[in-house]
């Protein structure tokens, strides 16, 4: 039976002169935070049953467990980086990348701009949140 919502996730999105954002779940506790013009906030969300649905189905859909453990584009500096921790039942992914990607089968953009199935992840984590922004 597939759990309706994970063991534990970390996912972050941020950089070292702009605004960070951050969704955490221990199990228990859903918890949005983001630094944004050097303001913190955290705000604890109700997630749904659907929600949580959704957003594993999203995560299925656009091959989350199949990417690499690392994205990495040495040709831009600062820009911004990620990491996406995730266990669900059985499944476990660990995920960061720097200034690159994944595409819709995993390989690297190397654009420098997020590909379409990062944005879809994107979006997925910005509904989680209840539509609180979580971008660049």
């Amino acid at each position: 039976m597939k759990r309706d919502r994970p063991n534990k996730m970390r996912i972050w999105s941020g950089g070292c002169f702009g605004n960070n954002y951050e969704l955490t779940f221990d199990g228990s506790n859903l918890i949005y935070s983001a630094r944004i013009d050097d303001v913190t906030t955290e705000d604890l969300i109700s997630a749904t049953r659907e929600d949580w649905e959704a957003f594993r189905s999203e995560i299925d859909a656009i091959g989350i467990w199949n990417w690499h453990a690392h994205y990495d584009n040495s040709d831009i500096l600062d820009g911004n980086q990620w990491e996406v921790k995730i266990k669900w039942g059985g499944r476990t992914c660990r995920i960061d990348g720097s200034n690159d990607y994944p595409t819709e089968d995993g390989t690297p953009s190397q654009t420098g701009e997020p590909a379409d199935t990062f944005s879809r992840f994107l979006h997925a984590v910005m509904r989680l949140a209840g539509g609180r922004a979580f971008d660049r």
